[in-house]
């Protein structure tokens, strides 16, 4: 989770399947009042492969840039005050090492 500029709203990142291999980012504006609203979603698609899930969120001081981790990747994402946009992203970082799904099929 991660603040916005606006005091009563939030940035929360999830999953659209709670298996996570199975799933593809999202990301949600959500406010609270008495009760939980959600104000808009957006779903982390690129590359025509599954990014999972969020992993971490952190916002550009002083703007409503969102810095997106997903699995292997990072998505950049403003927030317009209604609405999300994805500026940019960057897949297929990971280290040196081999990739989870490889070391995962080398254990089987």
């Amino acid at each position: 989770m991660e603040t916005s500029l606006d005091d009563g709203l939030i940035f929360a990142g999830g999953s659209t399947n709670e298996d996570l291999t199975k799933g593809s980012a999202k990301l949600f504006a959500i406010t609270f009042d008495e009760n939980m609203h959600l104000i808009d979603e957006i779903e982390l698609k690129a590359g025509g492969g599954s990014r999972w899930g969020v992993s971490c969120i952190q916002r550009v001081q002083d703007k409503d840039v969102l810095v997106v981790g997903v699995y292997e990747g990072v998505f950049i994402v403003e927030w317009t005050g209604t609405h999300f946009c994805i500026l940019n992203y960057v897949l297929e970082l990971h280290s040196c090492r081999n990739r989870l799904t490889d070391r995962a099929c080398e254990q089987h």
